[in-house]
């Protein structure tokens, strides 16, 4: 009796599901129709943004190229310097052979001169003069296509296709600035086949697509000749764009909807006898629209229709079939099996047992309710756990962020640069030390100059190539010395250390970089003080020996006699003891001046000790050593040093001997010191020549 109860519950369900299918069925056949048309609106709608964003990404691609070109300082100059000669190709090529586009344009903003060069097989070739268009140009058609454009928005776009003019007009014009004025401008466009092809290309057998202004002229169209119109009624020479001449609802409709700010989308069904509606997509970047003029019928094939249908017809019966399944495995199935077994119990008389033994059973719930009392025990315990260990990771998360903020403030306030560079030698990271090196203050602002100049901060291609190939070659720069240009400063020694590292796959470059500027100015600083007397400004002792030395390794001259001077001031003792010593030391740095003039580029001077000096001297073979020391002794006693009430006079001695091959310091020191001796016996105030006391002439 149950069992053919449940047979017919069964049978009753399966109906039910059957009646349901068959409704949804029904009603997938009653709004099928509609959804097709909401489905072809949807296609239009996709297909003006495809206009659209195509149309943006060759706006994008343009205006960011010329943007980087615009800074570039030659060519500043060029249109600053007024120039109406034609450009050499060879100074931009570097600036434009990447470019996306056929065409590039360049003007100055003081001659209304544009030249353009043409991309053929690849490469761009030598500049032409524009010249139906540069006749036509005047100061007002100028300042609207390039001096009312701002910095901040650089830029204009006009995308007519005047097929007749090098398609001039297809371009994105871009205004040059020095400082705040316009001093010319740059542009770049394609080709008239190029622009349909990547912007009107559409597989829509039903639609018409053009791009228009605000005005609602036609921008960019399939058929070149609607670009003539000023709108979709009459053209600038009577023109029409066929039958729509006369609906000026097409007209209106565009013009609302450029007024309504609001408003990126709409879908407009129209009276005509040829279009059914109207689709409208706004392009923000330059207040465009896109329209698309839909002559009715299905978009998609009945194939595409038919196959859409079929799926979603599946779909349904799909749908049906599992819910089918379920209703039959999750509740028909455990019916049958309960109702089964409760027959069995109640012909073999085992329910009755069942209720005898209610002790067993009450036991199996005791255990039961204890497994669960331990599962609910066990659940705490893990959830204890796992909340733990949540505290813990968040605490662990805490600290790295303290101390990634420490270490970042510990990188900032170091007193060294640390930078990281990419592959292409590109600054990705740098401390706060390495960026006042590079005279800016942050990042943004070292890539707005590397904008401006491409091998900023290199003082020359040169020296970036160098860098660039050192790097490549030898991987870690260790104290790797470089110039670099700083705007307030100029030029800048920095030291750097380079190592690659690898992050996560990607090769960097990290180091150091110090600015060694100073250090380089106090080194010299130094070996100024080890190389030369503080007092009078000529060598030290020990760098005069040196310097005398270094003489002595090369081969001696065929065409010159050396002379080595021993110079010692007569009676200067008297000098320091009646003016005292800073007299003393006015003397000694006045003469020294004296002796280094008339030594010039012949020899070099040295401070041997006190007031007593040395000199090396080349003199010619016809030129007499005797009458230049004697010119010397003359301007020395002539010269006059005044200080305060004083008024100084000292003379000289000076004893002379020739270097010969192979000799040294010791023995030319010893000969020109003996001839010195000699020179003051004799009264002061001369020169004594060694050799000549060897001779007996003395």
């Amino acid at each position: 009796m149950k069992r053919s109860m449940l047979t017919q519950f069964n049978k009753s369900i399966l109906i039910s599901v059957v009646m349901l299918l068959a409704v949804i069925i029904s009603l997938y056949v009653f709004i099928a129709d509609e959804a097709i048309s909401k489905l072809n609106e949807e296609v239009l709608i996709m297909q003006a943004k495809e206009v659209r964003w195509i149309l943006e990404d060759i706006i994008d691609n343009g205006t960011d190229e010329l943007r980087i070109i615009s800074e570039n300082p030659n060519l500043k100059e060029w249109m600053s310097e007024g120039q109406d000669q034609v450009p050499d190709i060879d100074d931009y090529l570097d600036l434009i052979d990447e470019l996306d586009f056929d065409y590039f344009y360049i003007a100055s903003g003081q001659h209304f001169h544009y030249f353009y060069t043409e991309r053929v097989d690849g490469e761009f070739g030598a500049f032409k003069e524009l010249e139906g268009f540069n006749e036509q140009i005047s100061k007002e058609d100028w300042f609207q296509i390039l001096m009312r454009n701002t910095r901040e928005n650089p830029y204009q776009v006009n995308l007519d296709m005047d097929k007749d003019d090098l398609n001039l007009m297809n371009w994105i014009n871009y205004s040059v600035f020095n400082q705040e004025e316009a001093v010319g401008g740059i542009g770049v466009s394609l080709s008239y086949e190029e622009v349909i092809s990547k912007v009107l290309d559409s597989q829509l057998k039903q639609v018409d697509a053009y791009v228009v202004d605000q005005s609602g002229a036609v921008q960019i169209a399939k058929n070149s000749d609607a670009v003539q119109l000023n709108s979709f009624g009459m053209g600038q020479e009577g023109e029409t764009l066929g039958h729509l001449a006369d609906n000026e609802s097409i007209d209106l409709i565009i013009s609302t909807f450029f007024r309504k700010s609001d408003l990126n989308i709409r879908v407009v069904p129209i009276d005509d006898d040829k279009f059914q509606s109207l689709t409208l997509v706004k392009i923000p970047k330059i207040n465009w629209a896109v329209v698309l003029l839909y002559e009715g019928g299905n978009i998609l094939s009945l194939d595409q229709i038919l196959i859409v249908g079929l799926l979603s017809l599946a779909g349904v019966l799909i749908i049906g079939l599992i819910f089918t399944w379920l209703l039959r495995t999750r509740i028909i199935m455990p019916l049958e099996e309960l109702i089964d077994h409760l027959h069995f119990y109640q012909e073999s008389g085992q329910i009755i047992e069942m209720k005898e033994t209610g002790n067993e059973i009450d036991r199996l719930v005791e255990v039961i309710s204890e497994l669960e009392h331990h599962h609910q025990e066990a659940n705490n315990y893990l959830s204890k756990k796992v909340s733990e260990k949540e505290d813990e990771v968040h605490s662990l998360y805490a600290t790295i962020k303290n101390n990634e903020k420490n270490l970042r403030r510990l990188l900032d306030n170091l007193p060294i640069g640390v930078i990281r560079l990419d592959s292409n030698m590109l600054l990705v990271y740098a401390n706060q030390a390495a960026f006042q090196i590079f005279g800016v203050k942050n990042m943004k602002e070292y890539k707005e100059n590397r904008i401006k100049d491409p091998i900023y901060p290199f003082e020359s291609r040169t020296a970036f190539m160098k860098f660039f190939g050192d790097i490549d070659a030898y991987e870690t720069l260790v104290d790797y010395k470089l110039e670099i240009r700083v705007k307030a400063r100029g030029l800048v020694q920095v030291l750097i250390n380079l190592y690659p590292v690898e992050i996560d796959g990607v090769i960097y470059y990290e180091g150091i970089m110090k600015d060694i500027s100073k250090d380089l100015i106090y080194e010299r600083e130094l070996i100024k003080r080890a190389n030369y007397d503080n007092l009078t400004g000529v060598l030290s002792r020990t760098a005069f020996i040196q310097k005398l030395e270094d003489k002595f390794i090369l081969p001696p001259s065929t065409e010159k006699n050396t002379y080595f001077f021993t110079i010692d001031f007569d009676c200067f003792k008297k000098v320091n003891d009646t003016y005292g010593h800073i007299v003393g030391d006015k003397v000694l740095k006045r003469i020294s001046e004296l002796l280094m003039v008339h030594i010039g580029d012949h020899g070099f001077v040295g401070r041997i000790g006190g007031d007593e000096f040395a000199a090396y001297l080349e003199v010619g073979l016809e030129d007499s050593v005797e009458k230049i020391a004697a010119d010397m002794l003359h301007k020395v006693a002539g010269t006059t040093i005044g200080y305060k009430q004083y008024h100084i006079q000292v003379t000289i001695s000076i004893g002379c001997t020739l270097i010969t091959k192979n000799d040294e310091f010791e023995n030319i020191y010893y000969r020109s010191d003996q001839a010195l001796y000699k020179a003051k016996e004799l009264g002061k105030n001369m020169l004594i020549l060694y050799e000549d006391i060897e001779k007996g002439l003395t």
